[in-house]
């Protein structure tokens, strides 16, 4: 060949004997993925590597053929893909998460002595208060019985221990969980108002009588307690109800929690007093929780948090 009819190129092809349709068919199934891209291979039997381009250049217009089958075939290898994704993805599932929950009831304090013999025996709710009254203490200690109850008490394993900030749901957390930090919240606290073994210290004092706690949920001062009204039991169902939505958020899915015998029945037991609570616990507390007993509960949370139960454990 001429000199002159020679064009530089890196790919030539070499003389076939196949039919327009074989060499098609060699090109299209040359195809190759390499590392995410597409590359042609091309067969050896009709195209080789060369600085010049030979005799038998093929027609321009079987090249744009064979682009557009290759073309073709991509897209149609990628819609298969899509489809068979779109057949095998999982529905979307709400996000439920479950924890366990230990309800522990304080030790027997000091004024609970006469006034639970009482209940016990079935006396109206105003004589409980008024022997309760008699037998009043700032922010009541546990007696020594109240001591020894919570040191025999069964004490779940948990990765996390929670009180009221209240002296005998403290004491009773860490002679239950000796040595463990005690996380205080507020809305655990038990009834309040008039009685003044329900008003709690101030978080400073509490750190310093007892410096295992946590006190950074707590205000500093008791702003709740009144002394001249006692608060409704819609307002402690309340509480109840956001010291289950605080534990809800809480990344440890099993916790010990100290309260009080009041508070954790009208949280639990909403037929018994006045159907305001809405949690799905049936009579989880019923009848009241004894000094020192252990009660645990599962608390399922669906919807990142906005909706949840509580089931018998």
């Amino acid at each position: 060949m001429p000199e002159s009819s020679q064009r530089h190129s890196c790919l030539a092809l070499r003389p076939s004997n196949k039919s327009r349709k074989a060499r098609l068919h060699d090109q299209f199934h040359s195809i190759k993925t390499v590392c995410g891209r597409f590359e042609i291979a091309a067969p050896a039997s009709c195209i080789t590597v060369s600085t010049a381009l030979q005799e038998h250049t093929p027609p321009r217009h079987e090249c744009k053929l064979a682009l557009i089958a290759l073309i073709v075939a991509l897209l149609a290898q990628r819609a298969a893909g899509m489809a068979a994704t779109l057949k095998t993805a999982a529905p979307p599932v709400a996000a439920t998460r479950t924890q366990t929950i230990s309800f522990v009831r304080h030790g027997q304090a000091q004024h609970n002595v006469r006034a639970e013999a009482m209940r016990d025996a079935g006396c109206p709710f105003d004589e409980f208060i008024d022997q309760m009254r008699k037998d009043d203490a700032f922010d009541a200690d546990l007696t020594d019985v109240g001591r020894e109850q919570a040191r025999s008490a069964r004490a779940p394993d948990v990765q996390l221990v929670v009180a009221s900030p209240l002296s005998r749901a403290v004491e009773t957390a860490s002679l239950m969980y000796p040595g463990r930090e005690i996380v205080c919240v507020e809305e655990l606290r038990e009834w309040c108002g008039q009685l003044v073994n329900s008003k709690r210290r101030t978080a400073s004092q509490l750190k310093e009588r007892f410096p295992v706690v946590d006190v950074s949920h707590l205000p500093e001062n008791d702003e709740r307690w009144d002394a001249e009204v006692l608060e409704e039991e819609a307002s402690v169902a309340r509480r109840g109800m956001a010291a289950l939505a605080w534990l809800a958020r809480r990344p440890e899915d099993n916790i010990a929690v100290v309260a009080h015998g009041g508070l954790l029945a009208v949280t639990f037991d909403p037929e018994g007093h006045g159907g305001h609570s809405s949690v799905a616990a049936p009579n989880a507390c019923t009848p009241r929780f004894s000094n020192c007993e252990v009660r645990t509960v599962t608390l399922v949370t669906e919807d990142g948090g906005a909706r949840f139960s509580v089931r018998s454990g």
